[in-house]
């Protein structure tokens, strides 16, 4: 679609849902993220709609961590799924860096009530990539959610690998963009999904690799270690074909040792709640790797991948006198969320 065909279909659309009625709010452009600085993209996008009084209450865009490149097999690579002409962004902070941007960009123009929606986001161009399918898609759904929180709504792309764009699967763990398999087995990043939604309401503080919120006097821990692609996998990508090799395409990365204190706390008893998401717990894909990684699976195998595949969790009962001490150790691509709540 031209330019110019998108700005007439996109008034026309905002001015009839206005139409109906003024409270549907209605937004846009729903760009990919490289758009947000360029001349040609989110800022022409603000200034058009401010000519044709048809300004977003929302502001969407889709998030795939890729840098355009051109290609004269663009077509041939892409509709096969064995490669693409796209390459994945070095910067491990692409979506915290775009949401910056993004920021910035309507601060200036007077728009930083709008509300952003990531309204399609994932961590891969390919659904062939096994990277969707091990525990680092866990670690970058920590990093992403955690650095987004309080700033936009994240919409991950998507629910299973049951999707029209493959029809021809060839194992039950073939790098789909799902969150489950397509017989519903739930991978490391729903386990991850699931850890998000323990967050409180309210930010407290965050750094790099961690996350701390607070909902009245329960506050709640978000830690990863979080691998970036390696650098030759990340300029071409090639899909692997053996699964056992599904983790040689990131940084060797290492463990990471956390120690935080949490002062200011009410005295009394606290309940300490741990989960821990790591590539034996939580991850169905490393379960079936263990299993000798069968293509197809039986319902028996399939009910033993659903229930053996859940995050441990350990609790105790902790005294605590104005402040708390917590240490953790994480190896790549794990994720830890730790629950302190008042007694």
């Amino acid at each position: 679609m031209e330019w110019e065909d998108y700005q007439d279909l996109y008034a026309a659309a905002f001015h009839a849902v206005k139409a109906v009625d003024e409270e549907i709010p209605f937004g846009g452009p729903g760009c990919f993220a490289e758009l947000i600085s360029e001349e040609q993209g989110v800022p022409a996008f603000l200034s058009f709609a401010r000519e044709r009084d048809c300004m977003p209450d929302f502001i969407g865009f889709q998030f795939y961590p890729h840098v355009h490149t051109y290609d004269s097999m663009f077509m041939d690579f892409t509709l096969s799924q064995q490669s693409a002409p796209a390459i994945l962004s070095e910067n491990p902070d692409y979506l915290s860096d775009s949401l910056n941007a993004l920021e910035m960009l309507l601060e200036e123009e007077g728009l930083s009530d709008r509300e952003i929606y990531i309204e399609e986001c994932t961590s891969t161009l390919w659904q062939r990539d096994l990277s969707g399918d091990t525990c680092y898609k866990a670690a970058w759904i920590a990093k992403n959610g955690g650095e987004s929180f309080g700033r936009a709504v994240l919409g991950y792309w998507l629910l299973t690998d049951l999707l029209e764009e493959r029809s021809k699967i060839e194992s039950v763990y073939h790098g789909g963009y799902g969150l489950m398999t397509y017989s519903g087995i739930p991978k490391a990043g729903y386990r991850s999904m699931e850890l998000l939604s323990l967050l409180g309401n309210d930010l407290v503080s965050a750094g790099e690799g961690w996350i701390l919120t607070a909902s009245g006097e329960e506050y709640t821990l978000l830690l990863y270690n979080y691998c970036h692609y390696s650098n030759l996998y990340r300029y071409r990508y090639q899909r692997l074909e053996e699964p056992q090799h599904a983790y040689t395409v990131f940084e060797q990365g290492s463990t990471l040792h956390f120690r935080l204190v949490l002062r200011g706390l009410t005295d009394g008893k606290y309940r300490m709640t741990r989960h821990l998401l790591d590539r034996e717990h939580g991850s169905s894909f490393d379960l079936w790797l263990n299993m000798n990684a069968p293509r197809y699976l039986s319902g028996e195998e399939t009910h033993y991948l659903e229930e053996e595949s859940r995050v441990k969790c350990r609790v105790e009962e902790i005294p605590v006198e104005g402040s708390f001490y917590v240490e953790s150790r994480l190896e790549p691509h794990a994720v830890e969320v730790i629950q302190l709540r008042r007694r």
